[in-house]
């Protein structure tokens, strides 16, 4: 799927070398896509809800119900294991819905607002299910106790260890576009209950816009879906702004 969200870049000291602090974009996006020196992180100011919906009517989506494999609550939990992560997302009462690999971007690539707002990742990503005789051991077992406000691991040591558990509350609307494209425009109010990196502590607003690579000119979709993400960021880049205070200010260099 082709997936596309919005929030900040946080980039690390090593996307620095031999001491140089201005560079090209061109290279600071081969450094970024290279080696990921830098915490990316999901979130919209919660100021923005009123121009979001005015965004959605003029864009003409149209709120939906649950669709497969996106459950509308959930409990969303990652497993590190020996040689790798998985997520399972679970229902209110623990019940394992489903059981993916993590997802792999193919291509990956960032739009770094030049004013300090919204941040924009684009990313054509994939990821395979577990396979069934995994899930039937995971059925069998146990691996989060909840029990009213109160979420604990109950997953067997062996069988990995859980890393992160979050209550994710999801929104759904559908885009039409043209050339039998469709767009799926995901809101999650993300609750985190079992962090393991202090990024991934705070409750946070998350939008995505996915689709399945249509089967049409792919260079008139990255254009379309392109300038549908930049509308959005443009909506959202102010509040960004107001809740942060990411405004960019020009540097001043005095003449020698």
């Amino acid at each position: 799927e082709f997936c596309v969200d919005f929030g900040k870049i946080i980039l690390k000291d090593e996307i620095i070398r031999k001491n140089r602090r201005i560079v090209s974009g061109w290279t600071l996006q081969q450094r970024a896509q290279l080696g990921e020196p830098y915490h990316w992180i999901s979130h919209v100011p919660s100021a923005a809800e009123a121009d979001i919906a005015a965004f959605i009517a003029k864009e003409e989506f149209v709120q939906v119900g649950e669709k497969p494999g996106i459950p509308l609550h959930s409990f969303e939990t990652h497993v590190k294991r020996k040689k790798d992560v998985v997520q399972f997302d679970m229902d209110p009462e623990g019940k394992v819905l489903a059981g993916h690999e993590t997802w792999y971007a193919i291509q990956r690539s960032h739009m770094i607002s030049q004013i300090g707002g919204q941040d924009v990742r684009l990313q054509l990503r994939t990821r395979n299910p577990l396979r069934p005789q995994e899930m039937d051991t995971v059925r069998k077992m146990k691996i989060l106790d909840i029990s009213g406000d109160a979420v604990n691991s109950a997953l067997p040591a062996e069988m990995g260890q859980v890393v992160y558990t979050s209550e994710n509350r999801v929104t759904l609307w559908e885009k039409q576009g043209a050339n039998g494209v469709v767009y799926l425009l995901k809101k999650i109010d993300r609750e985190p209950l079992i962090i393991t990196k202090t990024e991934d502590e705070d409750p946070r607003v998350e939008y995505s816009i996915t689709t399945t690579i249509p089967n049409c000119d792919l260079n008139w979709f990255a254009n379309d879906i392109f300038d549908l993400s930049t509308r959005f960021a443009n909506v959202l880049t102010p509040h960004f702004v107001a809740e942060f205070g990411t405004e960019v200010k020009p540097i001043a260099f005095e003449n020698e």
